[in-house]
């Protein structure tokens, strides 16, 4: 009895997969149909007058400013001694975390979200007399600059609860197109730093009519990158 219910149920169970198998099928050879194929194609298409986002995008690029915001990677030179391999030394990279977007008298933020954005995937530890390269991807900005800031620092928080206090050292970057790194006076950022502590470093990139300090003007963009150097 049990034997002819478990056949049963097979067969049953086969001609429902049939059954779906063929109408997947039936929809993939209805929608390859030429006389389908313009309403996929319309989707990407511009439609005049649709009174919407897109077709304010499509219809109005010389009045708006095309660009990607730029990816910033600190590089770190590390260094190891071991007895079997000698004098070991390699450049390690790590992404700095994109905490805001300053622009017309907007600040936007909410980009420091998720495991990436934990205290512990973004401190780099460094000696006191180090310096690190500042490595960018993207758009290159109108003027750029670096800030070392020491700061209050919850181990097991996120980026959005460091909280700043002394500013230490204020550098201006140049962008250089060969090594296409942020140098500050033709040399990688020097951390030059005595005390032991956490220390916030803050890199913000301006295009536009933003430059350093002044980021209140309107017409100007300026993205702001954020890490943590931790001196032991």
């Amino acid at each position: 009895m049990i034997k002819m219910n478990m056949t049963i149920f097979e067969k049953k169970k086969g001609f429902f997969v049939l059954l779906i198998s063929f109408g997947i099928g039936f929809l993939v050879s209805l929608f390859a149909e030429d006389e389908y194929l313009p309403l996929v194609l319309a989707q990407g298409t511009h439609i005049p007058d649709c009174n919407c986002t897109a077709d304010y995008i499509a219809t109005n690029p010389d009045n708006l400013t095309t660009m990607t915001i730029p990816r910033i990677n600190i590089v770190k030179t590390e260094i190891l001694d071991s007895q079997t391999e000698g004098h070991l030394a390699w450049k390690a990279v790590k992404s700095t975390v994109l905490m805001n977007v300053i622009t017309d008298n907007f600040l936007l933020g909410n980009f420091s979200t998720g495991t990436g954005s934990t205290v512990a995937l973004n401190t780099i530890n460094v000696k006191p007399n180090e310096s690190l390269g500042i490595q960018l991807n993207g758009k290159i900005p109108e003027s750029a600059r670096a800030e070392i800031i020491r700061a209050s620092v919850n181990e097991n928080g996120t980026m959005k609860d460091v909280k700043p206090a002394e500013k230490i050292h204020d550098y201006e970057l140049q962008y250089d197109k060969v090594t296409k790194k942020l140098h500050s006076g033709g040399n990688d950022l020097a951390v030059n730093l005595h005390e032991p502590g956490y220390y916030l470093v803050v890199i913000s990139l301006s295009f536009g009519n933003h430059h350093g300090n002044n980021i209140n003007k309107t017409g100007g963009l300026t993205s702001v990158y954020e890490t943590i150097l931790k001196l032991d």
